[in-house]
């Protein structure tokens, strides 16, 4: 389990030598592991076993709080930004040297969790999320200090948490940070695949050119079907965005992972905070973190406060960085209330038309941002297909549909 997630990480990183971590809830028996990549292997140097894990304390804290744990863990991580550490006067329950570092309590944690009763969900999730990062700095500084400075890669469950990466990031003296964009198991299967290439095929690290390796929406340029030219459709697309409307966008491949990267995808300006409550209601979602943006790279350093080795991170939405004051006030609806977001950072080479869309909008309207979330209905899978995107359309009262090479827009009811 450790070793795929570690291979998913090591080998799509494109970097000859690195050094590897591996968190999550737990996976034959391991619950977090350290690893030396080197050309074509990944060879384990340290790991904790369960039930010293990090991972599951995070989800058993998650389900406390009422949310789904395995699920909802995001929503921890933005309400930690809201909260105050300080105001919990509990020991966190991990104890030991580092790396050896073991919990205190044992699972279920349903006595232990007691102790958090009459506190407030904001303060426990700052005050889970200081432990969390706290604890893993302190495994990290351990393995630089044993194997040396490496470019780090990471995988697995846990640094789904953009917060904990962006700590990382700040903290630790490291040229490059990189997750793998399918950090959860759902990326075990490409971590089997580079094993197995390395071993048969001595494949090397290479870096990944992009992740819209799923199922593809075809284009029709037939006149039933309403297609549409490139240019057609970044003019009707632009002009709803500066109208304040709502647009949902499925073109071309599937992103592969967790994270809606463009092609599947709602946009909307970002200018007013109040287009939260509108697109949750349309979604029928309730969120406590902002929705991310999507900002050209070349003007990112304008905008944002981006740490050398984050900047590969940016291109996948794995971390957050901080947004600069202009940015806050011309995309509030973007900015989380801590200063920080997670962005989608897009190049004119790899996304030529999502470029042009953001550049038309930024000369049109001054905000150099688009909201960029999930297309789907909350508890509902990113939509897939061409089927799927219809239905999510017509449940969810977008306003527009861009798909594949057409444009569909929701009628006025009389």
């Amino acid at each position: 389990h450790h070793h795929c997630h570690a291979a998913s990480a090591h080998f799509a990183a494109g970097h000859q030598e690195s050094l590897v971590l591996v968190a999550d809830g737990v996976g034959d028996g391991v619950a977090l592991s350290l690893w030396r990549g080197s050309k074509h292997r990944v060879s384990k140097c340290f790991e904790l076993p369960y039930p010293h894990s990090l991972g599951l304390l995070y989800a058993s804290i998650t389900g406390y709080l009422g949310y789904k744990p395995f699920r909802h863990e995001g929503k921890v991580t933005g309400l930690a930004a809201r909260g105050d550490a300080r105001n919990i006067d509990i020991a966190f329950p991990f104890s030991g040297p580092f790396p050896h570092r073991h919990i205190t309590t044992s699972f279920p944690l349903y006595e232990w969790l007691k102790n958090l009763d009459g506190h407030t969900p904001e303060d426990i999730s700052a005050w889970l999320q200081q432990g969390i990062e706290t604890e893993i700095l302190g495994i990290l500084q351990w393995a630089q200090l044993q194997f040396g400075a490496f470019p780090l890669v990471m995988a697995g469950g846990l640094v789904a948490n953009v917060a904990l990466n962006a700590h990382i990031s700040k903290q630790l003296d490291v040229s490059d940070i990189f997750i793998f964009p399918n950090m959860g198991d759902a990326g075990l299967s490409a971590g089997a695949g580079y094993l197995a290439g390395a071993q048969h095929h001595q494949w090397q690290p290479t870096r990944i050119y992009s992740v819209y390796w799923g199922p593809a929406i075809a284009s029709s340029n037939s006149v039933q079907a309403d297609g549409k030219s490139d240019a057609e459709l970044l003019a009707l697309a632009g002009k709803a965005l500066q109208n304040g409307k709502i647009v949902a966008r499925a073109v071309g491949r599937m992103e592969y992972g967790p994270r809606a990267l463009g092609n599947r995808s709602i946009l909307c300006s970002a200018a007013s905070p109040e287009i939260h409550t509108a697109l949750n209601t349309l979604l029928n979602r309730s969120e406590t973190m902002p929705f991310a943006p999507i900002m050209r790279l070349e003007t990112a350093d304008q905008w944002l406060t981006i740490p050398e080795n984050a900047r590969t991170a940016t291109e996948w939405m794995t971390i957050t960085v901080q947004a600069k004051p202009e940015l806050t006030q011309r995309c509030p609806a973007v900015v989380h209330v801590d200063g920080s977001l997670r962005p989608q950072l897009i190049s004119q080479d790899k996304h030529p038309i999502l470029w042009r869309l953001l550049k038309n909008h930024e000369v049109n309207t001054g905000e150099p941002a688009l909201i960029n979330t999930s297309f789907n209905r909350h508890e509902e899978p990113i939509v897939c297909t061409e089927k799927d995107a219809l239905k999510a359309f017509h449940e969810s009262k977008l306003d527009a549909l861009w798909l594949g090479n057409r444009w569909i827009e929701r009628q006025e009811q009389l």
